[in-house]
């Protein structure tokens, strides 16, 4: 593995950490056993692990 780039710790530490990438922020919510599921497998659509909508 190669080493993490940057001149400083501070870069190091957030090439290695990913902190300054793009990404989805966390979404907070209060939902019903079933509802949860269902937001669980969205996200896990939206991210790609998942192809396919059951059933469909």
């Amino acid at each position: 593995m190669a080493p993490p780039t940057g001149a400083t710790a501070l870069e190091r530490i957030v090439s290695l950490t990913g902190a300054l990438a793009e990404r989805t922020p966390p979404i907070a919510r209060e939902l019903d056993p079933e509802d949860a599921a269902e937001a669980i497998l969205e996200q896990l659509r939206a991210w790609g692990y998942l192809d396919t909508i059951p059933g469909s």
